[in-house]
């Protein structure tokens, strides 16, 4: 800066452009071009040096955002993973409680069909105990039946269908 004040009346003045300067020497025209341009410069770069600086804190806070964003976004992944676990879970339970139910319903309908047949069962207790003193009566009597039939096969066995019906049915 210091430099630029020394060299700054310098450079405004007319005699200092490098078309009046080419006149004199072609050497001193490229060091006349070289320091109109580090003046130039000079101004161009105190005026873009807070730009600069607005844009290095601009990145900083885009970074920051942008980390920001990303840790926001993995959570969000994260309670979005959870979600579909529960949700997954709730559908899990669900099927399970509908098959439960209908498991339920089955066994409703099962002891309501039992309960009518052990009631039908508890009336055929009785006779099917009459039953079995008819059938015991009759197996005291096998032998004799026995025995009788084997006479009639023996001795009706040669008589025509007709005679043997009269004869048993006497």
């Amino acid at each position: 800066e210091a430099v630029i004040k020394l060299v700054e009346p310098i450079c405004v003045s007319d005699e200092f452009q490098p078309e009046v300067i080419v006149k004199v020497s072609v050497a001193c025209e490229a060091m006349c071009m070289w320091v109109q341009a580090m003046r130039k410069y000079y101004y161009v770069s105190k005026e873009v040096e807070p730009k600069r600086r607005q844009l290095a804190a601009a990145e900083v806070e885009l970074k920051a955002a942008s980390d920001s964003k990303a840790a926001a976004e993995t959570k969000l992944d994260a309670v979005t993973k959870k979600v579909a676990a529960l949700e997954a879970a709730l559908k899990e339970a669900i099927d399970k409680m509908a098959s439960l139910e209908e498991q339920v319903e089955r066994a409703t309908v099962q002891l309501s069909n039992a309960d009518k047949l052990i009631g039908g069962l508890g009336g055929e207790a009785k006779s099917w105990e009459e039953q079995v003193g008819q059938l015991s009566e009759q197996l005291n009597h096998v032998m004799g039946d026995a025995l009788v039939c084997a006479g009639t096969i023996s001795y009706l066995g040669p008589f025509t269908a007709d005679y043997r019906s009269s004869i048993i049915g006497e």
